[in-house]
């Protein structure tokens, strides 16, 4: 029984390992994941289902699928992080077995693939990583795989009107659900398949022809309606700002001028070898020299090849890039490489783990002395605090994959995937001190909502992220001052503390009420009375 399903429980032991990893070594990190908890916590405190809020008000910069997921997971266990932080990994995991089952719908005659491609999902280091975060990516990529197996489905369909209907209905739902996820973005991975279909469709089937198009077009409109269903109402409630914002300035202001992460158009193109590390350095990936061959004969290939290729260069034209912004494409990427991998005529080499084994060794090695170097060479004080030795289970683990025999590539794919999630585990464990000295906001969040319940005011000098509104369960706003308005708070705000990030503390007799290490700058939260005698002691 293990032995015939060996891979599944593979997928699920290594997929839980990195979870556990990450939800019990990480806190929420700031800025992102602790603000997208805010949100779901204030539509679950009383700000509504329909329009999301952060900090009291209208939170237009991503839609609500997500938060509406964490929220249903409260209402059945109660408000608490680990189901709410759970509800992303959770699309990870599925999504492995969407990639096989895409993979036995393009490959049917070569059943390998289907073995291949969740194994080199789940060891791609990226991948492995963004997996256990609160992000939209995993529900984006999800959405993505719905919608290819949908394309698929109508590609193998008989051509009858039900059959097709069935493809194109499963397509459009995808594309809604990834609206519903992380807006308008989600077509960027959906449709070049679907448009550039006469390169992949096979023969016999559909054909790109108007009827293809048409079904297409209907998709789309079928996850139009589904997004519209909640945008419309949104807009209506929330007022004119909200609706422009989700209707246009988040989508054409990110193709024009990022808010945030604004880097050249070829950035994605030097990162990419980068973004599918071990795979791009594992000698029977690149070593192959007819793989060209394979993307010119074989059509699961160019669907793959349209998906992966399309949906980089749609982004290079946003201006904001981030690594993670291409999860949803990386499916693409190990359907490719699996298709590579199940050739028969590819026989395993001793030697095919040895680079990526090294490399995971060098980096092992890095951890290792790391700390011990901690204040020279640039490297920063903290590091010393480290537990260096966790750099040591990287090299061992690297040492056994390099030097015990495996049988075949499928299981050779498995160990070096093991392999990542070994490293990635051990970073956890490593960086774990850091993590809560300097990004565990919990403790301060704790009693930001105690005094808030007591009847003080709260303020926070400068940008607020709502960093602190699910980890202290507050219960109404932090108000957000500049400099130029921190006199005026105090003085009316007698009552009140004041959260402030800075580069240190002004010597004197002067201390706040929390103080912290937050990122590589202080955190800290001064009474009102304290800070009034002396304002310059809370500037940045």
């Amino acid at each position: 029984m293990i032995a015939r399903h060996w891979i599944a429980i593979f997928l699920v032991a290594t997929w839980a390992a990195l979870v556990a990893a990450g939800l019990a070594l990480r806190p929420p990190l700031p800025v992102d994941e602790t603000r997208y908890l805010g949100v779901a916590w204030e539509m679950f405190n009383g700000g509504g289902a329909l329009v999301p809020r952060l900090n009291g008000e209208p939170y237009p910069h991503k839609p609500p699928l997500l938060f509406w997921l964490i929220d249903l997971s409260w209402l059945v266990l109660g408000a608490n992080g680990l189901s709410a932080r759970l509800i992303a990994p959770l699309f990870a995991l599925a999504n492995l077995f969407l990639a096989a089952a895409l993979a036995r719908r393009l490959w049917p005659q070569h059943p390998a693939v289907a073995r291949f491609a969740p194994i080199l999902l789940l060891g791609t280091g990226v991948w492995a990583v963004i997996s256990t975060m609160t992000m939209f990516d995993m529900l984006v990529a999800f959405a993505v795989l719905v919608a290819m197996i949908g394309l698929v489905e109508a590609a193998r369909a008989p051509r009858t009107r039900r059959s097709l209907l069935g493809g194109f209905a499963l397509f459009g739902l995808g594309i809604g659900l990834g609206v519903l996820a992380k807006g308008p973005v989600a077509l960027a991975f959906a449709l070049p398949p679907a448009l550039f279909a006469r390169w992949w469709l096979p023969a016999g089937g559909p054909g790109a022809d108007r009827g293809w198009f048409l079904g297409v077009a209907g998709g789309v409109g079928l996850g139009a309606a589904l997004a519209l269903a909640w945008a419309v109402p949104a807009a209506i409630v929330a007022g004119p700002a909200f609706r422009d914002a989700i209707f246009w300035g988040q989508t054409a202001g990110r193709a024009v001028d990022s808010f945030a992460h604004g880097r050249p158009f070829w950035w994605y193109f030097v990162v990419l070898p980068l973004a599918f590390l071990p795979w791009t350095i594992w000698p029977p990936v690149w070593r192959r020299a007819g793989w060209l061959d394979i993307l010119r004969g074989d059509r699961g290939v160019r669907l793959a090849a349209i998906w992966l290729a399309g949906s980089v260069v749609v982004l290079s034209l946003f201006s904001g890039k981030q690594v993670h912004y291409l999860v949803p494409a990386f499916p693409a990427f190990a359907l490719i490489v699996g298709r590579m991998l199940a050739l028969e005529d590819l026989t395993p080499r001793a030697w095919d783990l040895a680079v990526p084994g090294v490399v995971v060794a060098v980096l092992g090695f890095a951890l290792l002395v790391a700390p011990g170097l901690a204040g020279t060479r640039g490297l920063p004080a903290w590091l010393a605090g480290l537990p260096a030795l966790w750099g040591a289970v990287p090299i061992v683990a690297a040492a056994g994959v390099m030097f015990f025999w495996l049988p075949g590539a499928l299981h050779r794919a498995a160990a070096l995937a093991a392999l990542v999630a070994v490293l990635v585990v051990s970073v956890h464990f490593l960086a774990r001190p850091r993590l809560a000295e300097a990004y565990d906001l919990g403790p301060v969040a704790g009693r930001l909502g105690t005094w808030q319940r007591a009847g003080f005011a709260l303020a926070f000098l400068g940008s607020y992220h709502g960093q602190f509104q699910f980890l202290g369960r507050l219960g109404a706003p932090i108000a957000e001052i500049e400099v130029a308005d921190l006199e005026v708070w105090l003085a009316t705000h007698r009552n009140g503390k004041l959260v402030s990030v800075q580069e240190g503390l002004v010597a004197g007799r002067l201390r706040p009420d929390l103080v912290q290490p937050y990122r590589n700058r202080l955190l800290t939260v001064w009474d009102a009375e304290v800070a009034r005698s002396d304002p310059r002691v809370v500037l940045p």
